[in-house]
């Protein structure tokens, strides 16, 4: 029994060893069966603080402002808070761009003790993920009270001490940040405070901003001349019409490439056809003007540095083609999207365009005397008739903050203010074109458009506008003239001038032989090709595949016709009408030019004929000539009005005539051999009659031999 009861000891002891190395060997094994010490060991992580809307935009009234800001943290809302901490107002814009970079400059003193407002108070019930208001009266002398004024969030209120009437209105930066027990701030940004109290703002006039939005930059137009459904900026003229509908009073240029628009013509798809009435409508109702840009992005210097001056006559043409079958109107604004010379502007004023914005860059540098100064109003460019507005680069830093859509929004409309209160008393304009599409998103378009429909200070209008509104030079910060910048292009900033050359040589070809190829239902016209090849910033590749596009549809008109190469004709005269037959299978008639030339037979009325080709068997008669009979090459070239060769080859001509000079020699052969006949003819005779008559004699004559 005992034996029975060791040997059930140890069967125990081994099945528990056993299980126990199933397990270890189960939690090793199993993805997630151990706790993972890594992770537990890892801090939780960062917390973050967002603004995600602020309203209203402008403060003119002490009921302030409400921010809406995401908070997210894995710490609990006992351990957190927001403190708020407003700053004296902002003079200069160059002290604004030191905010936007992340420092506050020194000469920003804190009105005030900050706010704090704790997330565990109660009536604010935090929740991670879900945007947290915080409302934030402002007190300021200036400022009246409207309506029934409700307390701030947290009891915190912003006050503005350091004015008096008619000087508290202006940009103050409000820092907001996210404090954690024991640490400090953890997270924060800078939005601001645009205080805009109505006694101070009456009787100024507001700024006039002109914001250009481009729109259709991505190609819409393939390689294979097939229209793309540009999904992207479909969406991104949606956006822009809805941020308008919810903004009256607001307007912006779009800058149309109407490789876009044709695009959207050509595709079957329904979508593409609502975006081009939602284009029209836009422009109808007057919230948006069309400015309209090339057929497609370019560059207009780097055009004129290939020796392609006349393509910028082309894309200007073309846009206006396209432009006009969906608008009734042209503009004669412009958007210059890179450099810009003299003779490229000399080539926008000629296509028409009397105004344009343009890069700063492009610019050479402001006299001295307006160094400190934005300009705030158009200029003349010397040598032209043109008037132009620069893009202002601040504005277009604005743009491409990284900030989140609320605040770079808040950011910009602070930028403008700055400009609107150092000059508030004369008009005053100021514009920026988007360099990116992608700057421009839903809910930055809805915060700026918002914010400037319920300002008193800014007024949104179309560059047409702001060019009408505020005169050449009469901001008392803008000069009348600016000169363009000498700096030209490395000289690496050119296109393959040789290869555009051959395919609008090519382009001009197949126009002049089958025009309807070239705008066939579903398809954009072939033209566009070469358009869509000069875009800037076109890779190789695809500049490449435009092109040979355009070769393609070239070296195939020989298909088209049809010529009696390799066949014989035969003809039994020294100097005949020979008729050519050229069959074409082109739908239209065209003009062309049929040239023959042989090293042995002659043409008496020409080489080179031009003749009227017809979409059937053609007949073209051509006098030739033949030294004598035999086999002769003949060559035929069929060529286009451009001097582009359709087709060309060889066929043979047979001639079986007899030539003068062989008929002579034949006849004096002739003859000859007639007298020679003639004579041996008389000469035998003449013997045989001595032969009779001298018989004759014998045989008289007994005894006489015959004469031998």
């Amino acid at each position: 029994m005992g034996a029975h009861l060791l040997h059930g000891v140890r069967r125990v002891g081994f099945l528990a060893v056993g299980a126990a190395l199933t397990i270890l060997a189960t939690l090793l094994l199993v993805p997630g069966a151990l706790p993972d010490a890594a992770a537990a060991s890892s801090p939780a992580p960062p917390s973050g603080l967002t603004l995600e809307s602020q309203a209203p935009a402008f403060v003119s009234s002490q009921s302030g402002v409400t921010l809406g800001v995401d908070v997210t943290s894995a710490l609990p809302a006992a351990r957190l808070s927001i403190e708020v901490t407003l700053y004296s107002a902002i003079v200069a814009r160059y002290t604004l761009h030191q905010t936007l970079a992340g420092a506050l400059p020194g000469i920003l003193s804190p009105l005030g003790n900050p706010g704090v407002i704790p997330l565990d108070l109660k009536g604010i019930a935090w929740v991670p993920g879900k945007e947290l208001r915080l409302h934030l009266p402002v007190s300021a002398p200036d400022l009246p009270v409207a309506g029934r004024q409700t307390a701030g969030t947290g009891g915190v209120t912003l006050s503005i001490f350091n004015c008096a009437p008619p000087t508290c209105g202006g940009v103050y930066p409000l820092q907001v940040s996210l404090l954690q027990q024991g640490v400090g701030p953890v997270a924060s940004f800078t939005t601001f405070l645009i205080v805009t109290p109505p006694s101070e703002i009456a009787g100024t006039h507001p700024l006039q901003f002109a914001w250009v939005i481009p729109i259709g930059t991505t190609p819409a137009i393939s390689p294979a001349d097939t229209a793309v459904l540009d999904s992207t900026g479909i969406a991104h003229l949606t956006a822009i019409d809805s941020a308008l509908e919810q903004a009256p009073g607001t307007a912006v240029s779009l800058d149309v490439f109407p490789q876009f628009l044709e695009s959207l013509r050509q595709h079957p798809n329904p979508e593409a056809h609502a975006a081009v009435s939602t284009l029209r409508a836009l422009n109808a109702s007057g919230r948006a003007a069309i400015v309209p840009g090339p057929f497609t992005p370019v560059n207009l210097e780097v055009l004129v540095n290939s020796g392609l001056a006349s393509s910028v006559t082309a894309q200007l043409a073309r846009s206006r083609q396209v432009l006009a079958t969906q608008f009734k109107s042209q503009a004669h604004e412009y958007a210059v999207n890179g450099p810009l010379d003299k003779e490229a502007l000399g080539l926008l004023e000629r296509s028409g365009i009397t105004r344009v914005i343009m890069p700063n860059a492009s610019l050479q540098p402001l006299p001295p005397a307006f160094a400190q100064w934005t300009p705030t109003a158009p200029f003349l460019i010397p040598g032209s008739g043109v008037e132009a507005i620069a893009s202002d680069p601040g504005l277009e830093e604005d743009l491409a903050s990284r900030a989140g859509p609320a605040l770079r929004a808040q950011q910009m409309l602070a930028d403008l203010s700055i400009q609107y209160f150092d000059n508030s008393g004369v008009h005053q304009a100021v514009a920026v074109e988007s360099a990116d599409p992608q700057q421009v998103n839903r809910t930055f378009l809805d915060a700026m458009l918002s914010g400037l429909s319920q300002s008193s200070i800014l007024r949104a209008v179309t560059l047409a506008d702001a060019f009408d509104t505020v005169a050449p030079g009469s901001s008392a910060t803008s000069p009348d003239r600016r000169l363009l910048s000498a700096a030209k292009l490395p000289g690496t900033s050119r296109l393959a001038t040789r290869q555009f050359h051959a395919a609008q040589e090519d382009l001009a070809a197949v126009a002049s032989v089958v025009p309807s190829t070239l705008h066939l239902r579903g398809k954009p016209p072939l033209g566009d090709l070469l358009l869509m090849a000069e875009g800037a910033g076109e890779p190789p590749r695809l500049r490449h595949g435009y092109l040979e596009t355009i070769f393609r549809h070239a070296n195939a008109l020989g298909d088209l016709v049809s010529l009696p190469f390799g066949r014989t004709i035969t003809v039994t005269s020294l100097q005949a009408k020979v008729p050519i037959s050229i069959v074409s299978d082109a739908h239209n008639a065209f003009t062309a030019e049929l040239s023959v030339a042989s090293t042995t037979l002659g043409f008496p009325a020409g080489s080179t004929w031009r003749v009227r080709i017809y979409p059937r068997t053609n007949i073209v008669p051509i006098m030739l000539s033949a030294r004598t009979s035999g086999d002769f090459s003949l060559q035929l070239r069929l060529e286009t009005a451009t001097g582009f060769t359709i087709k060309s080859g060889a066929m043979t001509i047979r001639s079986t005539a007899i030539s003068g000079v062989a008929v002579a020699l034949s006849i004096g052969a002739a003859a000859f051999l007639l007298i020679w006949w003639s004579r041996s003819i008389v000469t035998k005779r003449r013997k045989q009659h001595r032969l009779r008559g001298a018989a004759l004699a014998a045989g008289v004559v007994p005894g006489t031999a015959p004469d031998t």
